[in-house]
């Protein structure tokens, strides 16, 4: 279930359709038709924490948003990823530590900090460095391309001597 979660949530975060503000305690937005094509996506991924709405209980999916604002919904959905199982993201002990930009809003900190400290994105990246500019198809590749390589890297085990031919 989680991995059909996980395209779901490629796809929704792939499409710019998510928001990154207070959580509102809804799943469905009141700007989100129901027979919208990403309506069932952006309701699992809400009802799961992944993508919260404004306080006016808006999506604003049309919006275009900041690179902050893809920080915290790629840490969300590397959190729900994470829950009920041993930690698949771990803090890589081999990275010179992380960095939070002078300008990274307060709301945005805890995500940058998670997604530099678990090697998920590098510390130099434009997510991580200049946050407050929108987000790009290339930075939304770039991001789930790291997402996706850090979790393969972890989810699949390094063969042992007895392995190798």
């Amino acid at each position: 279930m989680k991995y059909l979660l996980l395209v779901v949530g490629i796809i929704g975060i792939g499409a710019l359709c998510f928001a990154a503000g207070e959580k509102v305690g809804i799943a469905r937005f009141s700007d989100v038709p129901a027979d919208h094509w990403a309506a069932d996506a952006v309701t699992e991924l809400a009802d799961q924490g992944v993508l919260q709405g404004y306080p006016d209980g808006t999506f604003n999916g049309e919006r275009a948003v900041t690179r902050y604002e893809l920080a915290v919904t790629l840490a969300r959905f590397a959190e729900f990823m994470n829950a009920g199982r041993n930690p698949l993201v771990q803090p890589d002990s081999t990275k010179s530590g992380s960095i939070i930009p002078e300008e990274c809003p307060s709301w945005a900190q805890d995500s940058v900090l998670f997604l530099s400290e678990n090697s998920i994105l590098p510390v130099d990246s434009p997510i991580i460095t200049d946050g407050k500019k929108f987000a790009t198809g290339e930075d939304v590749a770039q991001s789930l391309s790291s997402l996706a390589a850090r979790f393969i890297e972890l989810e699949v085990a390094d063969p042992g001597p007895e392995d190798i031919e």
